[in-house]
């Protein structure tokens, strides 16, 4: 079971509870901060509470801890020392628009930002003046499967603060779960969006039977191409 050295008890907030967001609800409240998790469907948490347990895929399932409140007013989400948006990108907008959680924001969401074209957390401080100091991205290899099933994975916490990426780094972090800080939050984003067009690249590669040695060159070369436009577009 995950577990954690810390002695300060974190109040997290998580918004959206697909896949990766009740996996990560569900991991915050194991390791004995107070969570609330936010879903805007009234149905959808009422089958949680129903069947006692959160859907990450359709075979794999993690039981409902006790210390996970689940709510539809978004608001009881806003005033938490974490706030973690789980959201598509395409949703931030809608969801938040007009909303300025009061605590540290922490982007778990892949993509662009769908009004703007800008990441989520460009986006987050443009339009809802959120401090860039209180703006934070985790990101990494790993899926919310292996986060139910307390895999060993590893993340990156980032901000433009680096206390503030150490904080969150230091509030999740567990005996199965490492987090490394840093202060290029703006690569972290990128790199989890521009990789998926190298990883649609290798599936293709794979499927006409091309191999291990093309499959290594579109990785390499595609780790090249990611860092040149990430550092075209401000990032470290």
């Amino acid at each position: 079971m995950a577990t954690t050295d810390s002695v300060r008890k974190t109040t997290i907030g998580v918004i959206g509870l697909g896949a990766w967001g009740s996996a990560l609800a569900s991991y915050c409240a194991r390791l004995g901060h107070q969570v609330t998790g936010w879903h805007r469907d009234a149905l959808h948490i009422e089958k949680i509470h129903s069947t006692r347990s959160l859907r990450i895929t359709t075979t794999c399932a993690t039981p409902l801890p006790d210390s996970l409140k689940l709510t539809t007013d978004l608001g009881e989400c806003l005033s938490n020392d974490l706030v973690i948006v789980a959201l598509p990108a395409s949703a931030w907008s809608e969801v938040l628009k007009g909303l300025r959680p009061s605590g540290i924001v922490v982007s778990a969401t892949k993509g662009l930002e769908k009004s703007s074209n800008t990441t989520p957390l460009t986006w987050a401080h443009r339009t809802l003046n959120i401090p860039t100091e209180r703006l934070c991205v985790i990101s990494g290899p790993s899926f919310a499967k292996d986060l139910a099933e307390q895999t060993p994975i590893t993340l990156v916490s980032a901000s433009t603060n680096l206390e503030t990426a150490t904080k969150v780094a230091t509030a999740l972090a567990s005996n199965v779960v490492r987090l490394y800080p840093s202060t290029d939050p703006l690569g972290v984003e990128l790199g989890g969006i521009l990789k998926n067009v190298i990883a649609i690249a290798v599936g293709i590669s794979d499927a006409l039977g091309y191999g291990p040695s093309t499959r290594a060159a579109l990785i390499t070369r595609g780790l090249a191409e990611m860092t040149r436009v990430a550092a075209a577009l401000g990032a470290e």
